[in-house]
């Protein structure tokens, strides 16, 4: 197998072998053989109790997320809330999303996991992959998930990494592309200790090596954030062209930490009892009612206390000014 210094010079990517820590994407869902996918992930001993469980349950049980610690996850939990214009319906449309966009969907698969920081890592032409090296590739955000102490899988942290070359247009074969770079989305990890790692990285003194933007909704929101991980591009014409979602610019397919998709399950089944409790213990419609009432009167009073406020500043202008108060007529009659 080709290693990623033979790779250096001629700028093309090296092919990516499976780590400790990192698995390929697949189909999300679907049980297979525990037994068997037990043995393919290198573990001797699955045990009996792995019997009928479906993939992500044995992620979980993998992971170590239930043992000892299923109360991290029996809160109340509800879907994500995205601000105004950054939701999946309307960055489809800013995006120019095609039908059965791929990032797309996996942008709203992912959105209600605590994502963090987005962060992007390059180098000048011809050296990234000896600085990937140097940093110590995935191995340095499995430096992160050793920050965890062992017997608390809970507070973890979780990723997905994309290795990425813009400039990848078909319609436009003569242009070179650009270089290599990495942007990979972390959550569930201490600003301090991410920033210590990228710190690491060559190019951090170069301007641009290296960027870490929170995620928020002031930096496009968690879906957009998503979006643009799995998709590369911001060209709205470029992304409606792609209606096979091959993502050119992406070099290989995407790679996340070995407990994203356990994190995923144990999400969705705490919003989905939060929303069976709220079905059974839910308030009567004339509460929800009520709400509304009380909401509107607060946003009403703020409004005629604003607007008091201006007519004495302006009546007490005209006094000053030893002009008369304009009286306003009164039109109702009675």
């Amino acid at each position: 197998m080709s290693t990623e210094t033979e790779h250096t010079e001629s700028g093309t990517s090296p092919p990516m072998e499976p780590e400790t820590g990192a698995v390929a994407f697949g189909p999300l869902g679907y049980s297979v053989d525990p037994q068997a996918y037990a043995a393919q992930q290198g573990v001797t001993r699955p045990g009996a109790d792995t019997a009928r469980l479906n993939w992500l349950e044995y992620e979980c049980q993998r992971a170590g997320l239930l043992k000892g610690h299923r109360q991290r996850w029996t809160g109340n939990l509800r879907p994500f809330k995205h601000g105004r214009g950054l939701g999946p319906r309307a960055k489809r449309l800013k995006f120019g999303c095609p039908p059965g966009c791929c990032p797309a969907r996996l942008a709203s698969l992912y959105d209600d996991l605590p994502w963090a920081y987005l962060v992007t890592l390059s180098a000048p032409p011809g050296q990234f992959w000896a600085w990937w090296r140097d940093w110590g590739g995935r191995a340095a955000l499995h430096t992160l998930e050793a920050i965890c102490p062992p017997d608390r899988p809970q507070h973890r942290c979780f990723w997905v990494l994309v290795f990425a070359r813009h400039g990848t247009d078909l319609w436009k074969p003569s242009e070179q592309p650009g270089e290599p770079h990495v942007h990979f989305l972390i959550g569930n990890v201490p600003y301090a200790d991410l920033r210590r790692e990228v710190d690491r990285w060559p190019g951090a003194a170069v301007s641009g090596g290296r960027d870490i933007r929170k995620v928020c909704n002031r930096n496009g929101g968690r879906w957009g954030a998503l979006h643009y991980l799995f998709a590369q591009t911001d060209n709205k014409f470029k992304h409606a062209q792609d209606v096979f979602s091959y993502c050119h610019d992406l070099l290989e397919p995407p790679f996340e930490s070995d407990n994203l998709e356990a994190w995923l399950l144990l999400t969705r089944r705490q919003i989905q009892a939060t929303a069976a409790r709220d079905a059974v213990y839910g308030k009567p419609g004339s509460w929800t009612v009520e709400r509304a009432r009380q909401a509107a009167t607060t946003r009403w009073d703020k409004y005629r206390e604003a607007k008091h406020r201006l007519v004495v500043l302006l009546a007490g202008a005209f006094l000053l000014a030893g002009q008369p108060i304009p009286l306003c007529k009164n039109r109702r009659t009675t």
